[in-house]
């Protein structure tokens, strides 16, 4: 009996063992799944911090170029806006100018106007005064006489030149001019320049041709300046 009953707590005591090791084994098991839970609840948290701090320098970094944009913007209309103000200043200047030197050429255009009349008063009397010399004294006279007048056409071109480039019309009207004519009121008062120095120019605008709409006054002032150089350029040369 007593054997029996040794038996029967030597198993009592396999199974409570086997039992507690079985319930070790399962609390083990909790932990490390529990610790995996963990380490995977830590990892995702680490992640979304990553996420959320690449997600805040992305904004920020966008923030700081839309900044950049706006700025090197603001700069670039401030500039346009400067060259546009210093553009209208420079054109006020220039309107200034042009009025006080447009009065200026037509109070001289008036004065020429008056001198050739007296030019040519002169020119009609002394025509006559030469008449009345003997044949043999009128050539020298004659020579003095041929002179003057082409000095009076000269002047009389000269006034018409002024004219058409500081009229009302030529400083203050914008419109398409057809060039050959215009060519032509250019080069005539200095006719005599080009005689004296075996200068031949030739007109060769075809005369339909017309400029875009400008004033009239610029158009003479660029004909004007090509045609100064284009005369010292050929003055003194052999051919």
């Amino acid at each position: 009996m007593r054997i029996a009953r040794r038996g029967n707590i030597k198993h009592v005591a396999i199974k409570a063992l086997e039992k507690e090791t079985e319930l070790l084994k399962l609390e083990e098991k909790a932990k490390k799944a529990e610790e995996e839970k963990r380490k995977k609840a830590e990892k995702e948290t680490k992640k979304a911090g990553e996420e959320k701090e690449t997600a805040e320098k992305i904004r920020r970094q966008k923030d700081n170029e839309r900044k950049r944009s706006e700025e090197e913007l603001r700069k670039l209309e401030e500039g346009k806006l400067q060259r546009k103000e210093e553009k209208y200043e420079r054109e006020f200047s220039q309107l200034r100018v042009l009025a006080a030197s447009g009065t200026l050429v037509l109070t001289f255009g008036h004065e020429l106007q008056a001198l050739v009349q007296d030019m040519e008063e002169v020119n009609y009397n002394f025509s006559s005064l030469v008449k009345e010399l003997p044949i043999e004294r009128r050539k020298n006279h004659n020579e003095v006489l041929e002179r003057f007048s082409y000095r009076t056409e000269m002047i009389t071109e000269f006034s018409q030149f002024f004219g058409l480039m500081a009229g009302k019309e030529s400083r203050l009207e914008e419109n398409k001019w057809v060039i050959y004519p215009i060519v032509e009121n250019v080069f005539s008062p200095f006719k005599m320049y080009f005689k004296e120095y075996g200068i031949e120019y030739y007109n060769k605008v075809p005369p339909y041709l017309k400029t875009p709409r400008m004033y009239r006054s610029e158009l003479f002032s660029i004909l004007h300046n090509l045609m100064t150089n284009s005369f010292k350029a050929v003055k003194g040369q052999k051919d």
